[in-house]
């Protein structure tokens, strides 16, 4: 469970930033996204690490619970970290994910209106979720 709430922390800040981009310049979602990751890439990489060195401290632990969570919380932290980064714009982009950004009373948000090309998308979605959860079967 640490993994996924530590792990959607990026995932949050690029798709907020994603949002803003997309209505300050009006382009597409995907556009925005890539925008984003160019932006945030590097403060995310470098607490994605700092997490990670932290974790890695517990792999010196004499107890078989702290060393396995420590293993399987670096795991995840970088796993989640190459999702949210390189595989999901890659996904949303050749999936051609199309959504509005609006703005309601100030607040913006994406459209509930989403159209895709492909019905799979969120089973996809739903497996990389999943996939990133398989820290917490092991412990």
């Amino acid at each position: 469970m640490f993994v996924f709430i530590i792990g959607t922390s990026d995932i949050i800040h690029l798709f907020s930033r994603a949002i803003e981009i997309c209505r300050e310049s009006k382009t597409s979602f995907v556009e925005g996204l890539y925008k984003s990751r160019d932006e945030l890439i590097k403060p995310c990489f470098l607490t994605t690490i700092t997490t990670i060195v932290g974790l890695l401290s517990l792999v010196f632990s004499p107890f078989k619970t702290l060393h396995q969570f420590g293993v399987n919380g670096c795991v995840g932290m970088a796993l989640c970290f190459i999702m949210t980064f390189y595989i999901l714009p890659e996904l949303l982009k050749s999936l051609e994910f199309k959504a509005k950004v609006v703005t309601k009373k100030g607040r913006l948000s994406l459209n509930a209106g989403i159209f895709l090309k492909y019905g799979n998308l969120h089973i996809l979605l739903g497996v990389l979720f999943f996939s990133s959860l398989y820290p917490v079967f092991f412990l």
